[in-house]
Parts: structure tokens; C-alpha cells; sequence
């Protein structure tokens, strides 16, 4: 079949065409930039939220110090009558989450305070894990941790001891086409 025939049936010609395939083009290239703006705008939010809750940490580090300090240099038991607040505010910052990258899998630890294990969800993407929460009055909390690599969502190993809750996500491997990319 002749295109050129086809073509001039219809009143298109090979710049018609060509311009079509550039505003296909472009379409595409637009939605991957946009797609790609989403995500690090996502993680971007993430890492301010978790720079903002770091500071915080750091400032209730810092008044527990002072507490301390101004007890040992005036003896005053005055300065630690709310001792038990502060120790149970570092106890909860000693839980803060962490993620490890350990080789061929990350490793999430992240503590779950007075919660039992049949209230706790962890599910995942390829991109991050979520820990869902659900207290006695089946209130769901979730939190979504940004993971640094990509990993394989279907084979975490999740296991709840005392009150850490530890993710072992084993990273994806990358097809021979994409590391070529």
C-alpha cells in the first residue's frame, strides 16, 4: 500500500505527520518531567519533615543538657522535679528510625511504642516502606519512609521485637538494559 496515496486521501502531508510525532513527543517528555518533578518534590517534603522533627529532637537534647547541668552545679533536685518527662522525651528520641543500606537488602528499625503486633501493617513500593498503625479504636496512622535505591516490594522479611519493628527490603536488580541507561 502506498502511504503517500493514503496520506493525500486524507489531506495530510509528511510535515503533518511530523508534526504530530513532535507533539506526541513532547507530550510524553512532559509528563516524564512533571512525573519526575512530583516524586522529588515528594521527597523533598519528606526530607524538610524529617530535618524539622531532627531540630526538634535536637532542642529537647539540648533543655534536657541544661537540666542536667544546672543540677550538678547546684545540687538543686528543684531542677529535675520533671526528670521523669525528660527521660521518657530521650528514651522516645534513643527510637528514632533508622535506615541501613547492608549490601543486598536496607534495613528499616524504627520503634512502635504500646502497640501490639496485630495493629501493625507494613506494606512497600518500590521506592519506599509504609507502616500503618491501627490503635484499640482501629485508628490507622501511617508513615511513609523514603528509601534510598530501589527495592523489591513482595519480599520483605518483617519481624517486631519489644518495640522495634525491623524491615528487611532486599534491593531490586536493575535489567542489563537499565544499567546500560
Amino acid at each position: 500500500m502506498n502511504y503517500s496515496l493514503l496520506l493525500a486521501s486524507y489531506g495530510l502531508t509528511d510535515t503533518d505527520l511530523i508534526l504530530v510525532g513532535i507533539l506526541l513527543f513532547m507530550v510524553v517528555l512532559l509528563s516524564l518531567v512533571i512525573g519526575f518533578r512530583s516524586r522529588y518534590t515528594r521527597i523533598g517534603k519528606s526530607v524538610r519533615g524529617c530535618s524539622n522533627e531532627l531540630k526538634k529532637h535536637q532542642k529537647l537534647i539540648e533543655f534536657a543538657e541544661a537540666k542536667i547541668r544546672k543540677y550538678e552545679s547546684t545540687g538543686s533536685a528543684e531542677e529535675l522535679e520533671h526528670w521523669s518527662g525528660i527521660e521518657d522525651e530521650l528514651s522516645a528520641l534513643a527510637d528514632l528510625p533508622s535506615i541501613e543500606d547492608a549490601g543486598e537488602e536496607i534495613i528499616l528499625r524504627t520503634h512502635i511504642a504500646q502497640s501490639r503486633k496485630d495493629y501493625v501493617d507494613v506494606s512497600a513500593t518500590k521506592e519506599s516502606i509504609v507502616v500503618g498503625i491501627r490503635d484499640k479504636e482501629n485508628i490507622p496512622v501511617s508513615v511513609i519512609y523514603g528509601i534510598p535505591t530501589v527495592i523489591n516490594p513482595s519480599k520483605l522479611i518483617v519481624t517486631y521485637k519489644g518495640n522495634t519493628l525491623e524491615i528487611h527490603a532486599p534491593k531490586e536488580l536493575l535489567k542489563a538494559e537499565e544499567k546500560k541507561e
